[in-house]
């Protein structure tokens, strides 16, 4: 299975669709996103946190924990190439 950001981000925060999106993770055999996720998570981590959803030490934790994650291994993350991004917007 295949996420993007969006939904990457409604795994960790509690959003409309966020306990479909962790029940969805959880039956899958695997989850790929693209590296560009990395950037875009802790990009969205920050606007929550300006936006005042989230506080300093909810960022730090959750960007804590979706570091865990991909060193358990439960994200598989794509490189970004050209080839990837002709692709995604065709």
């Amino acid at each position: 299975m295949y996420l993007d950001t969006s939904y990457l981000a409604k795994f960790y925060l509690n959003e409309p669709e966020s306990a479909r999106v962790r029940e969805l993770v959880r039956k899958a055999d695997a989850v790929r996103s693209s590296l560009w996720a990395l950037a875009e998570f802790h990009a969205v981590l920050h606007s929550h946190f300006r936006e005042g959803s989230l506080t300093q030490r909810d960022v730090h934790d959750l960007a804590a924990r979706f570091a865990q994650h991909r060193e358990a291994g439960l994200w598989t993350f794509a490189p970004v190439t050209e080839a990837l991004l002709q692709r995604a917007s065709a």
